[in-house]
């Protein structure tokens, strides 16, 4: 027993051996820990912990070179197998290390960020070499390993022919980058951020707060909206119906208004709101607008239909829903004659502040007052047009009428009428070609006196035609000198152009000279 213990090796004199055997792998493994603890400081905040995993797998590859020379102090047998994975220990922290190096140092440096998945199959691959070339080491042939397991390798494929199309499919969504990490998307009915692309699947979180694993077929196969793509930038659209009441353009404007204030929406591109539906109880409205925090797309939709609601009530404008009104009211001669004198009333007093009518009798201004109809205009709609046939005049009631005038085929803006004012008189009076384009400018409603409606008058009021005719060459003399800068018309040259024009008006309306 004695001898026996003396020849005994100690397990210092075991580690020695050992450590000698394997000096290679524990240098290599001792100047890879070394560098992988000097680096960690340096690399971005979320790889820090691959180097830490690295680091500790190259500790217990060293660790594990020193637990043979303690089993053998006790004769305990270690199997082939403990050493191979001991070395794949190593392999892990080299494939480990190039990883870091290349990706997360080098890379970065350059301003490359390589998708996780490109790393992941670059890892595993490097790891499939190197243990390709442990194995021939250890004595082990990898063909003979692979052609012994062709069956059950199909077989395998065949059962995760899923996950094998998932896999591919994240590969394409990486190499494509029609997809990135933080994109807003909305796939399989599902809206969420992007939080991590994998082999398998997508991984989103919901507005919710809930996490959804998509698995990457999905989106091959199916439709997929990107909020985030091509630009920040995602329209949102509010409807809103408001009754029949209300001028379109007077609505569009407080809509816009609202729409502008409301925090959150972008300033460009500019909001804008279209009459969209004439429903059955209301006109309704769309109102666009443009945000660049998709992830708040619900708080802002909410705060510009508040801003909506309040600007509507503010300008005395319904907010219609579907409804059904009952109007119990008396209609009799009676009623019908005071609305029509009211509405009389209010064309008497617009004829009476026109200088072209006002030494016209009252009673001839009230038939006048009587035949005009009520005409309403939008913003930049046109009433009449340069070069057009006309037999009408027109008084603006309320609103504002640009004049415009073509000119070697460019318009130029002349004159700006407003409330009182009249144009087309000429057209009325003798039938010539309109000379000016006017414009409504703003919602403008005018009153529409037409040649069927003014000839019975003048059949029955001759003596009216001399004053209109009077007034109408001075007016016309007045702004030819006022363009040409000339001085102020003689009265011999109003009286001359006057009779002119006098006969001129006479037979247009076939009467007598």
């Amino acid at each position: 027993m004695t001898l026996l213990a003396a020849a005994r090796p100690s397990i210092g004199q075991m580690m020695e051996w050992h450590v000698r055997q394997n000096a290679t792998g524990l240098i290599t493994a001792g100047v890879l820990v070394i560098l992988l603890m000097g680096i960690t400081p340096l690399l971005p905040q979320e790889h820090r912990k691959r180097a830490r995993n690295a680091i500790i797998v190259g500790l217990l590859y060293g660790l594990a070179i020193l637990v043979p020379a303690w089993a053998g102090t006790y004769n305990f047998q270690i199997s082939d197998s403990y050493y191979l994975l001991r070395d794949f220990l190593l392999g892990w922290t080299i494939v480990a290390f190039v990883g870091l190096m290349v990706f997360d140092f080098f890379l970065r440096r350059w301003g490359v960020v390589a998708p996780k998945i490109v790393r992941d199959l670059v890892g595993a691959g490097l790891f499939f070499v190197t243990a390709l070339m442990i194995l021939r080491g250890h004595g082990v042939n990898p063909l003979s390993l692979i052609t012994t397991s062709v069956v059950f390798t199909a077989v395998i494929g065949f059962a995760l022919q899923d996950t094998i199309g998932n896999f591919f499919a994240g590969l394409a969504l990486q190499m494509e980058r029609t997809l990135s990490v933080g994109d807003w998307i909305e796939a399989d009915g599902n809206v969420g951020r992007i939080t991590a692309i994998r082999l398998r699947s997508t991984t989103i979180v919901t507005k919710d707060g809930d996490l959804i694993a998509l698995p990457n077929g999905i989106f091959l196969k199916g439709k997929v909206k990107n909020f985030s793509k091509p630009s920040g930038l995602h329209r949102l659209w509010v409807k809103v119906g408001v009754a029949y009441a209300h001028q379109p353009n007077e609505v569009r404007a407080v809509l816009l208004t609202a729409t502008r204030e409301a925090p959150g929406v972008e300033a460009e591109p500019k909001p804008d709101a279209l009459v969209w539906e004439f429903s059955d109880s209301a006109v309704t409205y769309a109102v666009r607008f443009w945000i660049s925090d998709f992830a708040r797309d619900d708080g802002i939709l909410s705060g510009v239909r508040a801003r909506i609601y309040y600007h509507l009530r503010r300008a005395e404008m319904e907010i219609a829903f579907p409804q059904r009104n009952v109007h119990m009211q008396l209609v009799n001669e009676e009623t019908r004659k005071q609305t029509r004198a009211a509405d009389i009333n209010r064309r008497r007093s617009v004829l009476a502040g026109v200088d072209l009518f006002r030494e016209v009798p009252q009673e001839t201004r009230n038939e006048l007052a009587e035949r005009m109809r009520r005409l309403a205009f939008g913003d930049g709609e046109v009433i009449i047009k340069q070069g057009d046939p006309g037999d009408s005049l027109y008084v603006i009631r309320n609103g504002e009428v640009a004049v415009l005038v073509e000119v070697a085929g460019a318009q130029r803006e002349v004159a700006v009428l407003r409330d009182g004012a009249f144009f087309g008189e000429m057209s009325l009076m003798t039938g010539e070609a309109r000379k000016a384009t006017c414009v409504a400018r703003g919602d403008a409603i005018v009153y529409l006196l037409d040649k069927a409606g003014f000839q019975e008058i003048l059949q029955q009021n001759e003596q009216i035609i001399e004053s209109i005719s009077a007034k109408l060459t001075q007016r016309q003399l007045a702004l030819e000198a006022q363009r040409e800068g000339a001085a102020a018309v003689s009265q011999q040259k109003v009286e001359q152009q006057s009779g002119q024009l006098l006969a001129r008006i006479k037979n247009f309306f076939r009467l007598k000279a």
